[in-house]
């Protein structure tokens, strides 16, 4: 059974904040499923929320990520490739 909007958007606060807590988390949906412990509908929303909002990336169709805010890094170490975006 899914989850109401009120749950989802606090599995999407919890979810976020893992994210910024663990930089390097990587996760498939069925990881992400079993560790916040919520049914696969639900899990894949609030992924697919998150990636939406270009929060995550979900990296080679298997796994999701932090997407890289280019503003977080260093601009001495950008290229002028990434500074158009």
């Amino acid at each position: 059974m899914g989850m109401t909007s009120a749950a989802l958007d606090e599995y999407r606060t919890r979810v976020r904040a893992e994210y910024l807590e663990m930089p390097g988390l990587r996760l498939t949906a069925a990881q992400a499923q079993r560790l916040w412990q919520i049914d696969s509908a639900s899990c894949r929303a609030i992924l697919s929320g998150l990636t939406a909002a270009g929060f995550l990336v979900e990296a080679k169709g298997m796994y999701f990520r932090r997407a890289v805010m280019v503003s977080n890094i260093d601009p001495r170490l950008q290229s002028s490739t990434h500074k158009d975006r």
